[in-house]
């Protein structure tokens, strides 16, 4: 997230906290889009795609959470393991998206209709890079889609008109995250996430000098953020008394960002401190109130759907406007209102429904 990272059965009760940042990721995602394709993009709305490094900072924590925690049985050290943890992902991610994706193919012209709309009456000036007309869904580009690739391709990064684009990025950091999980137990997690950190710098410099990503959808983009993730868990694991290990650690996760001439530089780093006071304050006193409440688990648990489905409600409302000319009198701002009034609900049903009938199916099997 998913965007997508989540934990298997029986951790997220261990890790409430999370469940909080998880469902103000998906949250914002959407608020965002809606800001952006409503037209009036306030200012006051963060950018999707930092909420989409929140899932990846959760993502990392989740995963190596998920490895210790299996570690004494199916230590990532045995190569046999690595294949276990990543039928595990697959499982976790892919029904799910194959669903939404299937009904991308399938609604096609109603669905990149309803954005086209949107697009033609935008007044913030959008690019071509998101212009519906350029999408195709060719039996290439739904394979490399089926297939995870699509990412570790310029154009194919952003080619369905999903946010999809950190799926890939997700199933990347999978294929490499037992090499890191080893490095984190013999090297150390800051000399290796900093090491790390150092060269997804220098190859993105490399990358972006060569080609331009319509979507960061290259791990070497966002591998820092991954590493955030787990090094703040590494922090938390640490004895509470000694909390000199637990400064030092969320330090290095805050260095390993490497965002210092981006926009995200105050934002980040203030997620990720937000995180490590939950962690540490859930770890003295156990779940407060707002964590473990039934709302917060709620928005956890649809999260993942949130972020895959909330688009073609998205594209619905866009439909209402070629439809309803009394919407489109309205001023920019209030269709804005409206349009988050009416994807909202629509979403987390979807949201909820994506949960129950497919992520759990997909995870137990």
């Amino acid at each position: 997230m998913l965007v997508s990272g989540s934990a298997t059965p029986g951790t997220t009760d261990k890790l409430a906290f999370i469940n909080l940042f998880r469902a103000l990721a998906a949250f914002w995602v959407l608020v965002a889009h809606c800001n952006i394709w409503g037209g009036w993009f306030h200012p006051i709305v963060p950018d999707a795609k930092i909420a989409v490094d929140l899932f990846m900072m959760i993502s990392g924590y989740l995963m190596i959470a998920n490895a210790d925690r299996r570690w004494s049985g199916e230590p990532l050290s045995n190569p046999r393991n690595w294949l276990r943890f990543l039928v595990r992902r697959y499982f976790r991610i892919a029904p799910a998206y194959y669903v939404s994706l299937g009904l991308a193919v399938a609604l096609g012209p109603l669905f990149l209709g309803g954005y086209d709309v949107l697009f033609d009456r935008s007044t913030i000036g959008l690019g071509q890079n998101v212009n519906p007309e350029r999408i195709v869904y060719s039996p290439l580009n739904v394979l490399s889609h089926l297939t995870f690739l699509f990412g570790l391709h310029p154009t194919g990064s952003f080619s369905t008109f999903l946010p999809d684009w950190s799926l890939s990025l997700e199933m990347q950091f999978y294929a490499i995250f037992p090499l890191i999980m080893i490095a984190f137990r013999r090297f150390g997690p800051i000399r290796t996430a900093l090491a790390l950190s150092a060269v997804s710098a220098l190859a993105t410099y490399w990358v972006d000098a060569v080609t331009t990503f319509l979507e960061p959808s290259l791990l070497v983009f966002k591998l820092r953020y991954f590493l955030v993730g787990m090094l703040l868990y590494e922090g938390l694991r640490r004895d509470a008394a000694t909390p000199i290990k637990f400064v030092s650690i969320t330090a290095g996760a805050l260095l390993s960002l490497g965002t210092l001439a981006d926009a995200q530089m105050l934002i980040a780093p203030a997620l990720l401190l937000a995180m490590a006071f939950s962690g540490y304050r859930e770890k003295r006193n156990g779940p407060n109130r707002l964590t473990g409440s039934r709302f917060v688990t709620f928005a956890s648990d649809s999260s993942f759907g949130v972020y895959l489905f909330h688009g073609f409600f998205i594209s619905a409302f866009g439909l209402l406007l070629s439809a309803m000319p009394e919407l489109t009198a309205m001023s920019v701002p209030r269709q804005t209102v409206l349009m988050l009034i009416f994807v909202a609900p629509l979403s987390y049903i979807a949201g909820a429904l994506s949960h129950r009938w497919i992520e759990i199916p997909g995870v137990a099997l």
